[in-house]
């Protein structure tokens, strides 16, 4: 399967368990992989066949910051589905987010979670 990937989209919510998390916020990074056929798009060079990367950029944009979850898995969870209603080439999306500053005393390059989801 082809595939459209966007990597370390930074974006600033307000998600965390901790009461500092959710007051201040922190710079969180996302990756997002669009699981589609692009054969269409390539051999007709037309944008219909594919999806707009502008569109998609959008919609994780809003999506990540539009409420405010205690867990990487609930906000993935509901991403995961808002790219999957709104985006009709996407079989499959696969979403990574990333925290690069946990508020823990460790020494790591982030801290984070994978899902996939198939239509």
């Amino acid at each position: 399967m082809d595939k459209i990937i966007f990597k370390n989209i930074a974006l600033f919510a307000h998600h965390g368990v901790t009461k500092e998390e959710q007051r201040l916020g922190q710079t969180f990074l996302v990756d997002v992989e669009i699981g589609l056929d692009l054969k269409p798009a390539a051999k007709e060079d037309a944008l219909a066949h594919t999806a707009c990367y502008a569109q998609l950029f959008e919609i994780v944009k809003k999506r990540f910051q539009v409420e405010t979850y205690q867990l990487l898995e609930t906000v993935a969870e509901r991403l995961a589905g808002h790219i999957l209603q709104n985006i009709s080439q996407a079989r499959t999306v696969t979403l990574r987010i990333k925290k690069p500053h946990p508020p823990l005393e460790v020494t790591c390059d982030y801290f984070g979670i994978e899902i996939e989801r198939i239509r």
